[in-house]
């Protein structure tokens, strides 16, 4: 029976099923925080190994067949998943709602509200360049999003590593962000901020279910005005993405024993074949929110 035809359907579906203990895992480990992904097999598995090609395709190394990548919906859901993902680790890994964090809100008035957003870019990098003078030693990431009415907004996460307890002058940054309001304030009260800010999808299970139903409904109307040239998110340069350590789930369960995960999830990977639905591999993700494991 071929499985690796470019016209099958291929979905995931959520399961009951233990991590087998030789898979490969990796390990995001954060401040507080650690996320496991593992793949089941992808090599014994009956899916073929692919390569992406130009212009949106890719190719089945074992048949050579040549098929289109996602489109539309699906691919940008791809997109901005693994994006979302990538945010939430970086924010975890930095920002754990300490004295010395805070987080800026930045907003456009109604005379700019329709000012194109490489000009609203160009002026946060002027807005940031004062900051940083005012406040050395300043690390930031910036999230853009953008209103059901199509009107820009900046989350901005600032952490000043020179003292113990931050408090930007309110006067001094809104005399710098000339395009609108802005607000202030500490995130206290939170054992996972990168999830706050990154509600976006009903199809991300640690989102939905734990930290956010409707705000993710809103956001996944709204995120799809993205323009395709703006990057959801930016960092400065002191801030480097957390990178995973790869070891089999044996290595894992040991190095977690004693803790509790905060949520785990199985899925299998199901292709369509004819009337027949055909798991032919499994995924896991699990997370452990080390700060509720006390």
């Amino acid at each position: 029976m071929d499985l690796k035809t470019c016209n099958n359907k291929v979905y995931k579906q959520i399961v009951e099923r233990r991590v087998p203990q030789e898979a490969l895992t990796k390990v995001y480990t954060m401040p507080g925080y650690i996320e496991a992904y593992t793949n089941e097999g992808r090599k014994k598995s009956k899916i073929s190994s692919y390569r992406k090609l130009p212009k949106g395709k890719y190719v089945n190394l074992e048949t050579g067949e040549i098929c289109e990548s996602k489109q539309g919906e699906a691919r940008f859901r791809s997109h901005m998943n693994e994006a979302y993902r990538n945010l939430r680790r970086l924010i975890n890994y930095y920002f754990l709602g300490e004295p010395n964090e805070v987080h800026i809100t930045l907003t456009l008035a109604e005379e700019y509200k329709n000012l194109p957003i490489k000009e609203i870019n160009e002026h946060f990098k002027r807005f940031w360049k004062s900051f940083v003078y005012r406040y050395p030693e300043s690390e930031y990431i910036v999230i853009r999003e953008i209103s059901p009415k199509g009107r820009w907004h900046y989350h901005l996460l600032v952490k000043n590593a020179s003292v113990t307890e931050f408090e930007p002058e309110v006067d001094f940054v809104q005399k710098k962000w000339k395009l609108g309001l802005i607000h202030i304030n500490h995130i206290t009260n939170n054992d996972n901020i990168g999830a706050y800010f990154t509600v976006f999808d009903n199809n991300i299970p640690w989102l939905t279910e734990r930290d956010g139903k409707s705000k993710g409904n809103i956001k996944r109307k709204y995120i799809k005005e993205f323009p395709k040239s703006v990057h959801l998110f930016d960092k400065s340069r002191g801030l480097k993405h957390p990178q995973p350590e790869e070891m089999t789930h044996e290595e894992f369960e040991n190095r977690v024993k004693g803790l509790t995960p905060t949520f785990s999830r199985a899925y299998a990977v199901i292709v369509e074949v004819d009337d027949r639905n055909i798991p032919v591999n499994y995924l896991y993700y699990e997370e452990y929110n080390l700060r509720r494991n006390k």
